[in-house]
């Protein structure tokens, strides 16, 4: 992850649980590195055809097709949530994809040459799945540091682990993920995120970075044998209309990916 590869994106976020709950930890607690293996990647060329199958799902008519590629954790209830992830990928072409160990991000060209980047993350069963989907305006290049980066996803992950909502909201993006909305809805369902809860059974447990490119990063959190999340994080502002150099990492969301 190169610091040279940050960059702004007006970002939609396709599905991801609202929020509602709040806790509090006067003092960090320090986080000590915990080894537990990360999940087998996706056998050689999933992603490549992951990436064609939501292409030819994103040419249907209807959004069934896509609704099915979407992570188990952000999968959309119901049909107006479906068209809108659909409506999201229609004029999907010259699509370029990289992987990230358990993250993956897909740049393509959407209609009217819109460049959006569809962000993936690995599903309990070791497939690919979208997350959502963010439009990619050409700009800045700049961006927050890895180091930058590195630190905020230890607050956060320290912030779920002792639901201290104050300390959580103080690194989450405010604009989309699970933090998008107000902080008494934010911090009444802290608690009752999966991800809470697995850090609160291992609060030992240490991001380990996965990768990025400058907009995004991600982040392995090996919580326990039967346990492992991936961490997405994101530049705010989103948009970014400067060097880069006043944009701040933020946590945007976790989900189970073994």
């Amino acid at each position: 992850m190169s610091n040279s590869g940050w960059s702004g994106l007006v970002a939609t976020l396709v599905a991801v649980a609202a929020l509602t709950g709040c806790g509090g930890l006067e003092d960090e607690a320090p986080i000590q590195a915990r080894t537990v293996t990360q999940p087998e990647p996706a056998v050689q060329g999933a992603l490549g055809r992951y990436v064609r199958r939501l292409g030819e799902a994103a040419g249907r008519e209807r959004c069934g097709a896509v609704a099915a590629l979407v992570h188990s954790s952000s999968a959309p209830q119901d049909a107006e949530r479906c068209r809108a992830v659909h409506s999201r990928l229609q004029g999907w072409h010259d699509p370029e994809a990289e992987q990230y160990g358990t993250g993956a991000l897909v740049n393509f060209q959407a209609e009217r040459d819109q460049l959006r980047t569809a962000v993936l993350a690995m599903d309990r069963n070791r497939a690919f799945r979208l997350l959502f989907v963010v439009d990619s305006p050409i700009g800045s290049q700049s961006g927050p540091a890895r180091a930058d980066y590195d630190r905020a996803a230890r607050q956060a992950a320290a912030a779920l682990a002792f639901r201290d909502c104050a300390r959580f909201l103080a690194v989450a993006h405010r604009s989309v993920g699970v933090a998008n909305g107000p902080d008494s809805v934010v911090c009444r369902a802290l608690p009752t995120l999966g991800v809470a809860r697995i850090l609160q059974a291992h609060p030992s447990t240490r991001p380990q970075p996965l990768g990025g490119d400058g907009r995004f990063a991600f982040y392995g959190l090996p919580a326990a044998d039967d346990a492992y999340y991936t961490m997405v994080m994101a530049r705010e502002p989103i948009v970014g209309t400067d060097d880069g150099s006043t944009a701040a990492p933020r946590f945007v969301t976790a989900v189970p990916s073994g």
